[in-house]
């Protein structure tokens, strides 16, 4: 009788799951450095000129914040996934799993 497989699962090498994942926190990080350089300009040309966002840029540069932040949380989080990979085991991963490497898009 034929194995039955619920869903899609992948069997991926700790290796390949490892080469994934700091890929990914890579990709996070340089995301996180986009935005500061990002909110560094923002906050650059409001004291320039003061008048030019008129306050706008507060909201602005909160948004850019986060967004710096977000990325680097993901990208350590990444990261120690990558540190902390059992040598030689198969990994089993779902499409949760596929997202979180960046294998699978999010949405489409």
């Amino acid at each position: 009788m034929p194995e039955i497989i619920v869903g899609l699962p992948v069997d991926v090498t700790a290796d390949e799951v490892k080469a994934l994942a700091m890929a990914r926190a890579e990709h996070h990080e340089a995301k996180a450095v986009f935005y500061d350089h990002q909110s560094k300009s923002l906050a650059k040309e409001e004291m320039s000129d003061p008048d030019t966002g008129r306050g706008k840029s507060v909201n602005a540069l909160a948004e850019l914040q986060n967004k710096s932040d977000e990325h680097r949380g993901k990208g350590k989080h990444l990261r120690f996934l990558a540190e902390h990979l059992s040598p030689g085991a198969i990994y089993r991963l779902d499409e949760s799993a596929l997202i979180l490497l960046g294998v699978k898009p999010s949405r489409y």
